[in-house]
């Protein structure tokens, strides 16, 4: 019995971390401009959806009973259903019984399906109502992904608490009328060592433990009551629903996961399509998030690289629902790593997360010990500022500017000043505001000039550039077909950077991963003042296939297609990790804010040493 529990525990971590562990998945038919792709892509990386097996996603094909109550068992009770799976139970049988056991589908319903009917398409009303019983009542509610239904089991609105017990998945504890257990429920292997118990603590809180670990299964809030809003959604057609299909659907409108078509009605009759199905899922996961933002989940931490190896081993720790990845990270990164860019946060369908990072730097662990250095008074602050490990750090720095511009430069500023009071009259804050002496009523603040030293950052006409400019002749790899072979790339940097370019790429060459260059561009004269390139300090390379694109739409190149154009630069390989050793930033991840190139902008050609 342990071992099975052990094996349904993990079964259960890794489809709930589908999100952070699954592979990356395309589908021919379904492009990154396709209105739901991404919500699509979040359900695929959850284990929730699956294309056809051909490569394709047939998003506008029709969803039957048995896909969708599968979708949302995977979804909100992935324990349930693989605990199903793994005893026999075919996918379609598992999710109705799944939907039966955690009261998404009830006794004597009013929804039209049974296990004869499963294969018969589902309506958009049909669905409402699934996704406003799966939501819980109100944020707090303590419940996790695999625990009871939100739907009320009795008068007073609990639901029975169901456990694992026999081949079949589940059983449902015994029960008051209250709906509380009445005695713990334990399961024991052959030798009567428990290792799930359903238990009560002083405060009449219910948990389930799990070989140590507590699940809370506090008592769930009632229903939606829909008498509690009066106005109906702005639909169409919402007076010909049922009663049953308009609470469902006032509160899916309410909570933004329902918006109506385009001519104004909801269309409850209407079949849905695998599109629109994993639109409306997934926008129920982000409601129901909402609904529990800032519950305390116990969660599994999965420490990686890049390339998604282990670095750190699991941990297992806790934290809240809506709370970033990036900052967990930050938490729990390992000796000698930082923390890498990742997005997305706490959900409350999810267990287990891949937390990214990347190695320190040279530079970087050369910076920790000058701080160390300087905040025990080993060294000045001036002493600090110039270190060279500036040189390599990203971003911008003085110590990077004093390398490309050579030198300082002084300008006069205008700053107000307020002037001092006379003596005595300095802490006087709780007593009646004095006369100023004579002289003094007006004084606000006192203009003065002061004398500031700046170091340049920009080069201010084509001839002052192509001055600092000079060729260098770096080494890549080139790709003829399917071989690589030996090439050049003649490139115009600055020349205060010459010889770093030309280590850059000669480590580029000398990599594993031997990453081919079939194009690059340094030093452009561009009426753009902001663009690195006019300052010689910026590189781009293998335009075509690492576009520059803004929310979606591409400015200049084609695609980004890492793992697929061997031309597209992958996050985590060494073109990325080899250019940021030396202190230049990607622009695939330095200012979008987002991995997705379908939000913000990103230019995955580019990179640059002040991180523009």
């Amino acid at each position: 019995m342990k071992r099975k529990l052990a094996g349904l525990l993990s079964v259960f971590l890794l489809l709930s971390g589908g999100g952070a562990l699954a592979a990356d998945k395309s589908f021919r038919d379904l492009p990154s401009a396709h209105w739901a792709y991404r919500e699509i892509t979040r359900a695929v990386s959850h284990g929730i959806m699956n294309g056809l097996g051909d490569g394709t996603m047939n998003p506008d094909g029709t969803l039957t009973w048995a896909h969708y109550l599968a979708m949302i068992s995977r979804t909100f009770a992935p324990m349930a259903y693989e605990g199903a799976r793994s005893s026999g139970t075919d996918w379609k049988t598992a999710g109705y019984q799944v939907s039966v056991n955690r009261g998404y589908l009830l006794q004597n319903d009013f929804l039209p399906v049974t296990l004869s009917t499963l294969n018969g398409p589902i309506s958009r009303q049909d669905v409402a109502v699934l996704l406003s019983r799966v939501l819980p009542a109100a944020s707090g509610s303590g419940y996790t992904a695999d625990t009871p239904a939100p739907a009320p089991a009795n008068d007073n609105g609990y639901t029975t608490v169901p456990a694992p017990a026999n081949d079949n998945g589940y059983t449902t504890a015994p029960s008051d009328d209250d709906g509380y257990t009445t005695a713990p429920v334990i399961s024991a292997d052959g030798n009567g060592d428990a290792h799930m118990t359903v238990t009560t603590d002083s405060s009449g809180d219910i948990w389930l433990v799990i070989d140590g670990v507590s699940i809370p299964l506090t008592p769930r809030q009632a229903a939606y009551d829909p008498s509690g809003n009066s106005s109906a959604p702005p639909l169409s057609d919402f007076a010909e629903l049922d009663s049953g299909y308009q609470a469902a659907v006032r509160r899916l409108y309410d909570l933004g996961i329902v918006r109506g078509k385009a001519d104004g009605t909801f269309g409850g009759a209407d079949t849905v399509r695998r599109c629109d199905g994993a639109v409306l899922l997934m926008r129920t996961v982000d409601a129901a998030d909402s609904l529990r933002a800032g519950e305390v989940v116990a969660l599994a931490f999965d420490l990686v690289d890049g390339d998604g190896k282990s670095v750190g081993g699991a941990i297992e720790a806790s934290a809240r629902i809506g709370d970033s990845l990036s900052g967990l990270a930050a938490v729990y990164a390992p000796t000698g790593y930082k923390v890498a860019p990742q997005d997305g946060r706490v959900s409350a369908i999810q267990s287990r997360y891949a937390l990214k990072f990347a190695p320190l730097t040279q530079a970087e662990r050369e910076e920790i010990e000058a701080d160390a250095q300087y905040r025990q008074g080993q060294i000045s602050y001036e002493e600090y500022m110039s270190k060279d490990f500036w040189l390599r750090k990203l971003g911008d720095n003085p110590r990077k500017r004093l390398l490309i511009f050579g030198n300082e430069y002084t300008e006069e500023i205008t700053v107000t000043e307020t002037p001092e009071l006379p003596e005595g009259m300095e802490n006087m804050e709780g007593v009646e505001t004095p006369e100023l002496p004579e002289g003094m009523e007006n004084m606000e603040g006192v203009e003065t000039v002061q004398t500031v030293t700046r170091t340049e950052i920009e080069y201010n006409s084509p001839e002052e550039c192509e001055s600092h400019m000079v060729s260098v002749e770096v080494p890549v790899w080139k790709l003829r077909g399917q071989q690589k072979s030996p090439g050049t790339l003649h490139l115009t940097v600055n020349s205060a950077l010459a010889e770093e370019v030309t280590a850059i790429f000669t480590e580029i060459y000398n990599d594993p991963e031997q990453f081919p260059i079939t194009d690059g561009g340094g030093y452009s004269w561009r009426t753009n003042s902001r663009s690195e390139h006019i300052q010689g300090t910026a590189i781009d390379m293998n335009v075509d296939a690492n576009y520059q694109v803004r929310d979606g739409g591409a400015i200049v190149g084609d695609h980004w297609t890492p793992g697929e154009d061997p031309y597209s630069i992958t996050p985590g390989g060494s073109v990325v990790r080899i250019f940021a050793e030396h202190g230049w930033d990607w622009g695939g991840n330095a200012w979008a804010g987002h991995s997705d190139p379908s939000y913000g902008y990103h230019d995955y050609m580019h990179f640059s040493y002040f991180g523009r």
